[in-house]
């Protein structure tokens, strides 16, 4: 009964986070819970691997040839589930271990349904009964089929417990060494620095859903430095952009409407900073369609960011084409779940922008609706025939949208982003940027003050923790790794 209870328990964690690979899983998803599903998931499988070894050393083999195989079923699924949950968050996705992980998973769902029905249903509640009345003194078998899951427990917990960082080495510069920011990290000082090495999953548009990134940190005595690798066979920067139809302008997009567009947008990456390295992104990340009871559901059924513990986490956002033409990463960060304000179509929870005093982008549309958009701008008449669509346009660049000057003809496309400034100034601007797409692979590199003095960032210091995140044309179906890097300092 242990065995099935803790199986369960990690089972409906699992599924839950496993929604955010698998939509089908979704069609289950008012039976499974919902929060921060990835420490209890963990917990639950560490449990699970205790009860089902136990119950091999310590249990009765059914005789029947029927039971017997459903028996097998269940310890080598729930076994190598738990092997193959160790090895994901250790080395990431390598050589497909996402995959198998799901299927072994569906694999002890299917035995839990299975031996259900083989033991009777009806006789189960009887059974939890007569566990609950068992005799006060247990037995010393009893003790000891008790206590063995609970020291391999304890044994498991000790030895795959979730707070098992990679270390991410950060030198120091040398004296008056100069790092430009321009994504080509040619400066001596990059080759000599260590590297790390993420094997992510569960990207949408990426081939198998994985990719590959390689970390590199430098600092001096008032930045840090990072320059990161990714794979990405496809250079995407056609972000929503306005095509000419025979009732006018529309936005071409494909899920943008509820804020899940996986065609139509740039790529990006993210990279989150915390002082808590628990898995689930130092518990910001809580899955589900509302994991908040008293706030609004979320469009996509995926979860929200936020925080619960009155800390921020310190969150990067690198757009290729929303930011890079102004040489920063978003900077922004997630925190306590927001306010819910009064005509506000999509609520954020805690992920929230810095702030800053000035410039940004502009979306060229007077006001957003799927069925057609009026542009708030249109190209000069001379400039027409060199605009490209996968390009953000500085604000005076084009002119303001007329129907007179409206005479495109079906199918042309216009750019969506409006640059209204050279760069962003204040807090929003404090990440310095530079991607370059080269040979299948992005390379970004970014600089930050290790203290800006803001509320909204963290002081970058030894032992803190980070992930890192690819897009690939998604606006939000991001890749993932539960294990984070932490920074050490070496001279």
């Amino acid at each position: 009964m242990l065995a099935i209870i803790t199986t369960l328990g990690a089972l409906a964690g699992g599924l839950r986070i496993a929604t955010l690979d698998h939509p089908w899983v979704m069609r289950m998803g008012i039976l499974l819970p919902q929060g921060d599903m990835h420490s209890d998931h963990i917990l639950w499988g560490a449990l699970a691997l205790s009860a089902a070894l136990s119950l091999g050393l310590l249990g009765r083999r059914p005789s029947d040839a029927w039971d017997k195989a459903l028996f097998w079923l269940g310890m080598i699924s729930i076994g190598a589930g738990a092997v193959s949950g160790g090895l994901l968050y250790y080395v990431g996705d390598r050589a497909g271990i996402a995959p198998v992980h799901f299927t072994l998973a569906i694999g002890t769902l299917l035995y839990l349904v299975l031996h259900l029905f083989r033991q009777g249903i009806t006789r189960l509640p009887g059974r939890i009964l007569t566990a609950l009345h068992a005799p006060s003194r247990p037995t010393r078998t009893e003790m000891i089929a008790l206590g063995i899951p609970a020291g391999l427990f304890v044994l498991f917990w000790w030895g795959i417990g979730p707070d098992r960082p990679q270390r991410l080495p950060v030198a120091m510069l040398p004296k008056n060494t100069r790092i430009t920011i321009d994504g080509l990290a040619n400066e001596t000082a990059w080759q000599q620095a260590p590297r790390q090495t993420i094997h992510a999953y569960g990207g949408a548009n990426f081939f198998g859903g994985a990719t590959t990134f390689t970390v590199r940190a430098l600092r001096d005595r008032h930045n840090i430095y990072f320059f990161i690798t990714w794979r990405d066979p496809t250079q995407s920067l056609l972000h929503l952009p306005l095509v000419k139809g025979p009732d006018g302008w529309k936005v071409k997009e494909n899920g943008f409407y509820r804020y899940d567009e996986v065609q139509y947008y740039e790529d990006k990456l993210a990279i989150l900073l915390s002082n808590d390295c628990t898995m689930g992104a130092g518990r910001s990340a809580h899955l589900g369609h509302r994991p908040l009871s008293d706030r609004p559901a979320n469009w996509h059924h995926r979860g929200y960011h936020y925080t619960t513990d009155g800390t921020i986490r310190d969150l990067w956002q690198w757009k290729a084409v929303r930011s890079d033409p102004m040489q920063i990463a978003d900077d922004d960060f997630f925190g306590a779940p927001a306010a819910v304000l009064s005509g506000q179509r999509r609520y954020k929870a805690g992920y929230i922008a810095d702030g800053k005093d000035s410039g940004g982008i502009s979306m060229n549309w007077q006001w957003y609706a799927p069925h057609g958009i009026t542009p708030k701008k249109l190209p000069d008449d001379t400039d027409r025939t060199t605009i490209s669509p996968t390009e953000a346009v500085p604000w005076y660049a084009f002119v303001r949208y007329t129907r007179d000057r409206d005479t495109y003809r079906e199918g042309a496309m216009l750019p969506s982003v409006l640059l209204k400034a050279n760069t962003i100034e204040g807090d929003q601007a404090d990440v310095g940027a530079r991607g370059v797409w080269r040979d299948g692979w992005w390379h970004l590199e970014l600089v930050r003050a290790l203290d800006t003095h803001s509320p909204n960032d963290l002081p970058i210091r030894p032992g803190i923790c980070l992930w890192v995140s690819a897009f690939d044309h998604a606006q939000v179906r991001h890749t993932r790794h539960a294990r984070p890097l932490q920074l050490i300092y070496s001279e």
